[in-house]
């Protein structure tokens, strides 16, 4: 299947570290993406899998409200993210699922998921509760990601999204996570 990512709307910029969590992937692994806006990043994941031939169980999660800098987007988002996830999702090469990443995380056991990527919100307090959220549920070895770490300095934050910064720094400590681009990336100790 072709790419279509880049026909909507998306600030993705990470399709490496994605091509590496489906090279990496085993059968029957578990891949969960906390905001998907209309559906780019997640577009660029579904064919990448879907080409793969893995077995590989893919879940979209986002409110579909939009964030502090969206405003209210609630009346259309997520039928658009929807339509353009059509061709994926029929082909169940993914779910597609309208709810608040906090709550849904504990529809998932712990040390289920393989692969996890967070964008949703990039206000602190709402970046501290998806990795709260979202860490019991990886796997040992499985990796907890995110989107928008960029530009950011240890000396004083710098520009970028400050409450991403401060979130996944004061989860893991700097030491811990890879900064790639603009992605963050921890992988849970064995």
């Amino acid at each position: 299947m072709e790419h279509f990512y880049q026909n909507i709307q998306n600030w993705f910029n990470y399709q490496d570290l994605f091509l590496e969590a489906v090279q990496n992937a085993k059968e029957d692994s578990l891949f969960v993406e906390v905001g998907t806006w209309k559906g780019g990043s997640t577009a660029f994941m579904g064919v990448e899998i879907h080409n793969s031939g893995k077995k590989i169980k893919y879940d979209a999660i986002d409110s579909f409200s939009g964030s502090k800098e969206h405003g209210d987007v609630s009346d259309f988002l997520y039928d658009e993210c929807k339509e353009n996830l059509k061709t994926l999702i029929d082909l169940n090469v993914l779910t597609l699922i309208k709810a608040n990443s906090p709550e849904v995380s504990s529809n998932y056991e712990d040390s289920s998921i393989d692969f996890c990527y967070v964008d949703g919100s990039h206000e602190y307090e709402d970046v501290k509760k998806d990795i709260a959220a979202w860490l019991p549920k990886v796997k040992p070895g499985g990796i907890l990601a995110g989107h928008d770490f960029y530009g950011v300095n240890h000396q004083g934050y710098g520009k970028g999204w400050v409450g991403v910064f401060q979130a996944v720094d004061e989860a893991f400590g700097h030491e811990n996570v890879e900064n790639r681009g603009d992605s963050w990336i921890y992988i849970k100790p064995i």
